[in-house]
């Protein structure tokens, strides 16, 4: 790993290696001072986009670790991929209470196991990563041990020790729980090491679930950390780390067997070779995306104009201010969100037999021996009744089970 990393000759010795020199990074995700212009920090609003840094995170529950006892020597202690030991140790004694709340209306896994007990026997439960959004590639010092799941103490020094080496403008971090993550990131990040603080005020770090997992969201969820509704990521789906995990499990029940310093210098060899195989198949891969990118744009595009033609261009102007104004300042209402109406059908026929009588009342009386209220009511179930007919009839194996309620309605 050292002579692939260009320090196999280093006047200083091998201990002058400094934390994640011997991971390989993203050669295509911006880098300051390396494949960005001059003056990219001051780039126009149609371009910075461009120098925006996608993470994303996950954890694995197939690479643990049985205790077995095993006291082994780490010969690169935080040199690569994995963070260095001491140091990520330390930080978890300062929270060996920490309870995960869920204020999320989904029930996640991830906070829930967080809560429990770690698996009897076992030193690690499981893996946490931060890895490039967009090429799958792993952050150097982006890989830590979970003891207890997946408790946010542990998730948070990952992720910061992944980006405090970053000094890009604008961050967009992917991870399934992240409407429930994100809200206390900024006021837990004072208690880390001042070496781990992300300037806010310079820094914009925006926060999402990635597309595979906001459908299982509750609605304010999908309205504040959809990809979907977020400008300038275009299609960017957040969850290709799971690729990388896929790859990973094969080697799982080889390492949970290995000592805690054996299992750390075998990831970062597999994490180090999964980041090498990626880049060399980059030409393959930009060109694959590049034509589905090219076809696909006219096609959306082509559908969406044909979409649009259908409304008032006064309409369409309305729709995109709001929109424009939505995506600068999102306190305000989200034009997105789908108008929620709290009356129900109990409602208006409450309210129609109040008018009923107060017309009654006034010696306005009724037609026929029926109201209109009750009319209207009688029409809406009869519809809902043929609609479960005609179900009944197109689709007799699926609904089935409702012939006998049904007929017998009738």
């Amino acid at each position: 790993m050292l002579k692939r990393a260009g320090r196999g000759q280093d006047p200083l010795g091998c201990d002058a290696t400094q934390e994640g020199e011997l991971a390989f990074e993203c050669p295509a995700c911006p880098h300051p001072g390396c494949n960005l212009p001059e003056g990219w920090d001051k780039a126009s609003p149609e371009i910075e986009w461009l120098h925006t840094l996608f993470i994303a995170t996950n954890a694995n529950y197939r690479s643990g670790l049985k205790d077995k006892g095993i006291c082994d020597v780490e010969l690169a202690p935080g040199w690569g991929s994995f963070v260095e030991e001491t140091r990520f140790q330390n930080h978890l004694t300062n929270y060996p209470n920490q309870k995960e709340i869920n204020t999320c209306k989904s029930q996640h896994d991830a906070v829930l196991w967080a809560n429990s007990h770690g698996k009897e026997g076992w030193l690690v439960s499981g893996t946490g990563l931060a890895q490039c959004g967009h090429h799958a590639l792993v952050h150097k010092n982006g890989i830590g041990d979970l003891q207890k799941r997946e408790k946010y103490c542990n998730m948070d020094y990952i992720i910061l020790l992944a980006i405090i080496s970053i000094t890009l403008l604008r961050l967009v971090i992917t991870y399934d729980i992240a409407c429930q993550w994100s809200k206390n990131f900024a006021s837990w990040m004072v208690e880390y090491p001042e070496h781990m603080h992300v300037d806010l005020d310079r820094v914009e770090v925006r926060t999402a679930v990635p597309g595979f997992h906001i459908c299982a969201h509750g609605a304010d969820c999908q309205r504040l950390f959809s990809l979907g509704l977020m400008l300038w990521v275009a299609n960017t789906v957040g969850k290709e780390v799971e690729s990388g995990w896929a790859h990973m499990n094969v080697a799982s029940p080889s390492i949970q067997e290995m000592g805690p310093s054996n299992m750390h210098e075998s990831l970062n060899d597999h994490w180090g070779s999964w980041n090498f195989q990626k880049i060399i198949m980059f030409r393959t891969l930009f060109r694959k995306r590049f034509k589905e990118a090219f076809t696909m744009r006219a096609k959306h595009q082509e559908l969406f104009n044909k979409f649009n033609v259908t409304f008032k261009p006064g309409t369409v102007q309305k729709w995109e201010a709001a929109v424009r104004a939505w995506d600068v300042d999102e306190d305000i209402a989200n034009p997105y969100e789908e108008p929620v109406n709290t009356m129900t059908q109990r409602d208006i026929r409450l309210q129609l037999v109040k008018e009923e009588e107060a017309d009654a009342s006034r010696g306005i009386l009724p037609l026929h021996k029926i109201s209109p209220s009750t009319f209207l009511s009688t029409s809406l179930e009869l519809e809902e009744q043929q609609r479960s007919i005609r179900l009944l009839v197109s689709f007799p194996s699926v609904y089935g089970t409702q012939r006998g309620k049904v007929l017998r309605v009738f």
